[in-house]
């Protein structure tokens, strides 16, 4: 799959601005990861991976320390399953299933 050069930015929600990466199919351009701020440091925190255009992965930084402590697993555009690492040490500890 060829990833398209187009790069933009968009409003992920309100007073938070993100980074929508894209590929090419056929004649549009569908998501494939959207990266965002959400606390207006300047550093990612909240991160969306997608596969063909539905969202498959939620990551995010809850503490805003640079390591992803948190992840949302979506099946058919619904969550199905959590996991966090509420400790800090790097491990997931806490399970969630919806």
């Amino acid at each position: 799959m060829k990833t398209a050069s187009l790069v933009f930015v968009v409003c992920v929600t309100l007073l938070t601005s993100g980074i929508v990466f894209a590929q090419e199919k056929g004649i549009s351009l569908i998501p494939s990861r959207v990266e965002a701020d959400k606390n207006s440091d300047g550093k990612i925190d909240h991160w969306e991976f997608y596969s063909d255009g539905k969202l498959e992965r939620i990551e995010i930084d809850s503490d805003f320390d640079g390591t992803v402590d948190e992840k949302i697993y979506f099946k058919d555009g619904k969550p199905y399953k959590g996991e966090r690492d509420s400790d800090k040490d790097g491990a997931t500890d806490t399970w969630l299933y919806y």
